[in-house]
């Protein structure tokens, strides 16, 4: 099992990258959440990875984190999600916010998605619940966590997209005193200024 590459970006895709590893690149599929985080070309990067193996392919996937790289495994075990469908889900919502729905039962959180209709995102809830509940997803849902999955699933009712939730989000500062209604009144005048 190859758990990481290290070494020097040569290209980057939409969704992909080759890392130059000594005398050998390698192709390396990656959610938009670790293209945003990687340097310019040429630069030296680490990407935790995962080896996925089909009857007729092999494919490489990196993540900027190994907490990404262990949803995205627990992702490939719910029924009907394969490796592209999860690099979609990881390239629109975090880890952290993931937990926080299937906490909280959102399934049309993950319906924003694209490839996620509401059955694949039914199933998703359902499998990650069990999952969740048993303690193997590793990440303890916090307050502020459920907090954040409910401003997003209010913001995406609204029409808005998950890469402005994701800016929203990102905009708003970590404060435990604020409603989650307040929170969204925040994000909603923090996207009418863009």
């Amino acid at each position: 099992m190859i758990t990481s590459v290290r070494g020097l970006l040569e290209w980057k895709g939409t969704d992909q990258v080759f890392v130059n590893v000594g005398s050998v690149s390698f192709q390396v599929f990656v959610p938009t959440s670790t293209l945003d985080k990687l340097g310019p070309l040429g630069g030296r990067v680490q990407l935790h990875t995962y080896l996925h193996f089909r009857t007729d392919q092999v494919s490489l996937y990196g993540f900027s984190s190994a907490e990404e790289r262990s949803i995205f495994h627990t992702l490939l075990g719910v029924t009907g999600i394969g490796p592209k469908l999860a690099l979609s889900l990881l390239s629109s919502v975090s880890p952290d916010q993931i937990v926080a729905a299937v906490a909280t039962d959102n399934v049309s959180y993950f319906t924003r998605v694209p490839g996620f209709g509401k059955k694949t995102a039914s199933r998703l809830v359902l499998e990650l619940k069990s999952e969740l509940e048993k303690g193997k997803l590793g990440m303890p849902v916090g307050e502020a966590v459920q907090q954040d999955a409910e401003v997003a699933a209010a913001l995406s009712a609204l029409g808005y997209n998950s890469s402005e939730i994701n800016q929203a989000l990102a905009s708003l500062q970590p404060e435990p005193s604020l409603s989650t209604e307040e929170k969204v009144k925040l994000a909603l005048q923090r996207l009418s200024t863009r």
